[in-house]
Protein backbone atom coordinates (compact mmCIF):
# COMPACT_ATOMS: atom_id res chain seq x y z
CA UNK A 1 0.00 0.00 0.00
CA UNK A 2 3.11 2.13 0.96
CA UNK A 3 4.85 1.42 -2.40
CA UNK A 4 1.53 2.73 -4.39
CA UNK A 5 0.84 5.66 -2.57
CA UNK A 6 4.59 6.73 -3.16
CA UNK A 7 4.38 5.81 -6.86
CA UNK A 8 1.24 7.78 -6.58
CA UNK A 9 3.07 10.75 -4.95
CA UNK A 10 5.64 10.77 -7.38
CA UNK A 11 3.65 10.07 -9.95
CA UNK A 12 1.79 14.10 -9.05
CA UNK A 13 5.33 15.57 -8.73
CA UNK A 14 6.43 14.28 -12.06
CA UNK A 15 2.81 15.69 -13.51
CA UNK A 16 3.15 19.14 -11.89
CA UNK A 17 6.50 19.98 -13.26
CA UNK A 18 5.77 18.57 -16.71
CA UNK A 19 2.32 20.99 -16.41
CA UNK A 20 4.58 23.76 -14.86
CA UNK A 21 6.65 23.65 -18.14
CA UNK A 22 3.95 23.41 -20.55
CA UNK A 23 2.79 26.11 -19.03
CA UNK A 24 6.09 29.06 -18.76
CA UNK A 25 8.17 29.75 -20.89
CA UNK A 26 11.65 30.44 -20.48
CA UNK A 27 14.07 32.80 -23.47
CA UNK A 28 17.87 32.20 -22.81
CA UNK A 29 19.76 34.70 -24.56
CA UNK A 30 23.68 34.63 -25.61
CA UNK A 31 25.13 38.11 -26.49
CA UNK A 32 28.54 37.81 -27.21
CA UNK A 33 30.41 40.48 -27.42
CA UNK A 34 28.33 43.14 -25.20
CA UNK A 35 29.06 44.32 -22.29
CA UNK A 36 27.46 43.46 -18.80
CA UNK A 37 25.10 45.40 -17.54
CA UNK A 38 23.34 46.58 -20.44
CA UNK A 39 19.70 46.44 -20.71
CA UNK A 40 17.85 43.49 -22.80
CA UNK A 41 14.19 44.61 -23.29
CA UNK A 42 11.13 42.40 -24.22
CA UNK A 43 9.15 43.97 -26.06
CA UNK A 44 5.61 43.77 -28.25
CA UNK A 45 3.48 45.04 -30.56
CA UNK A 46 0.33 47.11 -28.93
CA UNK A 47 -2.30 47.88 -31.63
CA UNK A 48 -2.74 51.18 -29.84
CA UNK A 49 0.62 52.47 -28.68
CA UNK A 50 3.07 50.52 -31.06
CA UNK A 51 6.53 49.02 -29.99
CA UNK A 52 6.18 48.66 -26.14
CA UNK A 53 8.75 46.78 -23.44
CA UNK A 54 7.12 44.39 -20.81
CA UNK A 55 9.92 43.51 -18.98
CA UNK A 56 14.18 43.92 -18.81
CA UNK A 57 16.72 42.43 -17.52
CA UNK A 58 20.45 42.79 -17.40
CA UNK A 59 22.91 41.38 -19.24
CA UNK A 60 25.65 39.01 -16.78
CA UNK A 61 28.19 36.95 -18.03
CA UNK A 62 27.13 37.25 -21.76
CA UNK A 63 23.81 36.01 -20.98
CA UNK A 64 20.47 37.01 -19.98
CA UNK A 65 16.93 35.48 -19.55
CA UNK A 66 13.06 35.85 -19.29
CA UNK A 67 10.59 33.70 -17.49
CA UNK A 68 6.86 34.09 -17.56
CA UNK A 69 3.75 32.71 -19.41
CA UNK A 70 1.38 33.21 -22.35
CA UNK A 71 -1.97 31.87 -23.27
CA UNK A 72 -0.73 31.31 -26.59
CA UNK A 73 2.10 32.21 -29.00
CA UNK A 74 2.77 35.88 -30.53
CA UNK A 75 5.66 38.20 -32.07
CA UNK A 76 7.40 39.50 -29.52
CA UNK A 77 10.97 41.45 -30.05
CA UNK A 78 14.11 41.53 -28.77
CA UNK A 79 16.01 44.75 -28.17
CA UNK A 80 19.43 45.35 -26.22
CA UNK A 81 19.32 48.83 -25.18
CA UNK A 82 21.13 51.51 -27.46
CA UNK A 83 20.97 49.87 -30.35
CA UNK A 84 18.32 50.15 -33.16
CA UNK A 85 18.02 46.90 -34.36
CA UNK A 86 15.61 44.09 -32.63
CA UNK A 87 15.40 40.55 -32.81
CA UNK A 88 11.42 39.46 -34.36
CA UNK A 89 10.02 35.82 -32.68
CA UNK A 90 7.39 34.30 -31.39
CA UNK A 91 6.31 34.10 -27.98
CA UNK A 92 5.50 30.78 -26.92
CA UNK A 93 5.22 28.68 -23.76
CA UNK A 94 8.36 26.10 -23.54
CA UNK A 95 12.16 26.61 -23.92
CA UNK A 96 13.32 29.46 -26.52
CA UNK A 97 16.84 30.43 -27.46
CA UNK A 98 18.15 33.63 -28.94
CA UNK A 99 21.69 34.15 -29.72
CA UNK A 100 22.04 38.09 -30.17
CA UNK A 101 24.57 39.21 -33.08
CA UNK A 102 25.64 42.71 -32.01
CA UNK A 103 27.18 43.35 -35.32
CA UNK A 104 24.49 41.47 -37.23
CA UNK A 105 21.42 41.23 -35.77
CA UNK A 106 19.40 40.23 -38.72
CA UNK A 107 21.56 37.37 -38.70
CA UNK A 108 20.69 36.35 -35.03
CA UNK A 109 19.54 33.36 -34.12
CA UNK A 110 16.18 31.74 -32.56
CA UNK A 111 15.44 28.69 -31.81
CA UNK A 112 14.28 25.59 -29.11
CA UNK A 113 10.47 25.85 -29.80
CA UNK A 114 8.62 24.39 -33.22
CA UNK A 115 7.17 28.06 -34.43
CA UNK A 116 10.39 29.39 -33.68
CA UNK A 117 12.34 26.83 -35.51
CA UNK A 118 9.88 27.58 -38.31
CA UNK A 119 10.37 31.20 -38.02
CA UNK A 120 14.21 30.83 -38.16
CA UNK A 121 13.50 28.55 -41.27
CA UNK A 122 11.54 30.49 -42.98
CA UNK A 123 13.93 33.78 -42.75
CA UNK A 124 16.69 31.88 -43.75
CA UNK A 125 14.85 31.13 -47.02
CA UNK A 126 14.01 34.74 -47.64
CA UNK A 127 17.21 35.98 -47.10
CA UNK A 128 18.33 34.15 -49.73
CA UNK A 129 15.30 35.63 -52.13
CA UNK A 130 16.02 39.36 -50.64
CA UNK A 131 20.07 38.14 -51.48
CA UNK A 132 19.58 38.26 -55.47
CA UNK A 133 17.29 41.29 -55.22
CA UNK A 134 19.72 43.07 -54.09
CA UNK A 135 22.59 42.08 -55.89
CA UNK A 136 20.02 42.42 -58.84
CA UNK A 137 19.40 46.29 -57.79
CA UNK A 138 23.43 46.66 -57.85
CA UNK A 139 24.44 45.51 -60.61
CA UNK A 140 21.18 47.33 -62.35
CA UNK A 141 20.95 50.60 -60.52
CA UNK A 142 23.06 52.71 -63.24
CA UNK A 143 21.63 50.66 -66.02
CA UNK A 144 17.73 52.01 -64.29
CA UNK A 145 18.68 55.34 -63.85
CA UNK A 146 20.25 55.98 -67.56
CA UNK A 147 17.32 53.92 -68.96
CA UNK A 148 14.92 56.39 -66.94
CA UNK A 149 16.93 59.74 -67.93
CA UNK A 150 16.78 58.97 -71.72
CA UNK A 151 12.68 57.40 -71.06
CA UNK A 152 13.75 54.33 -72.57
CA UNK A 153 10.45 52.75 -71.23
CA UNK A 154 11.18 49.21 -72.65
CA UNK A 155 14.50 48.64 -70.84
CA UNK A 156 12.88 49.96 -67.29
CA UNK A 157 9.74 47.83 -68.09
CA UNK A 158 11.95 45.01 -68.37
CA UNK A 159 14.32 45.77 -65.48
CA UNK A 160 11.21 46.35 -62.99
CA UNK A 161 9.62 42.96 -64.57
CA UNK A 162 12.61 40.89 -63.32
CA UNK A 163 12.89 42.98 -60.25
CA UNK A 164 9.45 41.53 -59.59
CA UNK A 165 10.39 38.12 -60.00
CA UNK A 166 11.80 38.63 -56.55
CA UNK A 167 8.92 39.80 -54.94
CA UNK A 168 6.68 37.00 -56.32
CA UNK A 169 9.36 34.89 -54.74
CA UNK A 170 8.77 35.93 -51.66
CA UNK A 171 5.19 36.29 -51.80
CA UNK A 172 5.23 32.46 -53.31
CA UNK A 173 7.61 31.45 -50.23
CA UNK A 174 4.59 32.98 -47.35
CA UNK A 175 1.51 31.81 -49.71
CA UNK A 176 2.78 28.39 -49.76
CA UNK A 177 4.07 28.07 -45.94
CA UNK A 178 0.43 27.29 -44.42
CA UNK A 179 0.00 24.61 -46.75
CA UNK A 180 2.88 22.95 -45.21
CA UNK A 181 2.92 23.91 -41.99
CA UNK A 182 -0.69 23.33 -41.01
CA UNK A 183 0.00 23.64 -37.17
CA UNK A 184 2.59 26.83 -37.46
CA UNK A 185 1.63 29.54 -35.77
CA UNK A 186 3.82 31.12 -38.54
CA UNK A 187 0.83 29.87 -41.21
CA UNK A 188 -2.50 32.18 -39.68
CA UNK A 189 -0.06 35.17 -39.44
CA UNK A 190 0.58 34.79 -42.95
CA UNK A 191 -2.68 33.99 -43.90
CA UNK A 192 -3.94 36.63 -42.48
CA UNK A 193 -1.13 38.71 -44.07
CA UNK A 194 -3.15 37.96 -47.90
CA UNK A 195 -5.36 40.68 -47.13
CA UNK A 196 -3.18 43.17 -47.56
CA UNK A 197 -2.03 41.63 -50.97
CA UNK A 198 -3.07 42.90 -54.44
CA UNK A 199 -6.22 41.64 -55.86
CA UNK A 200 -6.68 39.17 -52.54
CA UNK A 201 -8.59 36.66 -53.39
CA UNK A 202 -11.04 35.19 -50.33
CA UNK A 203 -12.08 32.12 -51.57
CA UNK A 204 -8.14 30.81 -51.70
CA UNK A 205 -7.84 32.53 -48.44
CA UNK A 206 -10.76 30.76 -47.26
CA UNK A 207 -9.04 27.41 -48.54
CA UNK A 208 -5.76 28.39 -46.58
CA UNK A 209 -7.65 28.84 -43.83
CA UNK A 210 -9.54 26.06 -43.51
CA UNK A 211 -6.38 23.32 -43.82
CA UNK A 212 -4.78 24.86 -40.84
CA UNK A 213 -4.69 23.11 -37.66
CA UNK A 214 -7.52 24.13 -34.74
CA UNK A 215 -4.92 24.65 -32.39
CA UNK A 216 -3.77 27.38 -34.65
CA UNK A 217 -7.34 28.72 -35.97
CA UNK A 218 -7.89 29.53 -31.93
CA UNK A 219 -5.75 31.97 -31.76
CA UNK A 220 -6.05 35.63 -31.44
CA UNK A 221 -5.15 36.41 -34.63
CA UNK A 222 -6.73 32.95 -36.09
CA UNK A 223 -10.22 33.87 -34.73
CA UNK A 224 -9.60 37.38 -36.21
CA UNK A 225 -9.36 35.44 -39.78
CA UNK A 226 -12.03 33.94 -39.38
CA UNK A 227 -14.66 36.82 -38.34
CA UNK A 228 -13.11 38.63 -41.60
CA UNK A 229 -13.95 35.44 -43.59
CA UNK A 230 -17.56 34.81 -42.34
CA UNK A 231 -18.19 38.99 -42.53
CA UNK A 232 -16.45 39.93 -45.51
CA UNK A 233 -18.68 42.76 -46.46
CA UNK A 234 -17.25 44.96 -42.90
CA UNK A 235 -14.04 45.72 -45.25
CA UNK A 236 -13.97 49.73 -45.55
CA UNK A 237 -13.41 49.92 -48.97
CA UNK A 238 -14.56 46.56 -50.19
CA UNK A 239 -11.73 45.69 -51.99
CA UNK A 240 -11.46 41.75 -51.70
CA UNK A 241 -11.60 40.05 -54.91
CA UNK A 242 -14.14 37.13 -54.80
CA UNK A 243 -12.67 34.65 -57.46
CA UNK A 244 -14.32 32.07 -59.51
Amino acid sequence: MKKILLFALVFLTLLSFKTLVDNDFIISGNTAGIENGKKVLLQKQDEIKGIVTIDSVLIADGKFSFKGTTLEPSIHFIQVEKSEGKVAFILENGKIGIDFYKDSIAKSKIYGTSNNDDFYSFNKSAEKVQSKMMAFQQANTQKMNDAQAAKDTIVVNGLMKEFNQFQDEIIGLTVGFPETHPKSFLSILFVDNMFNMPNADIEKIKIAYNKLDLTVKNTKVGKAVLHILENPLENPDNSYYIGK
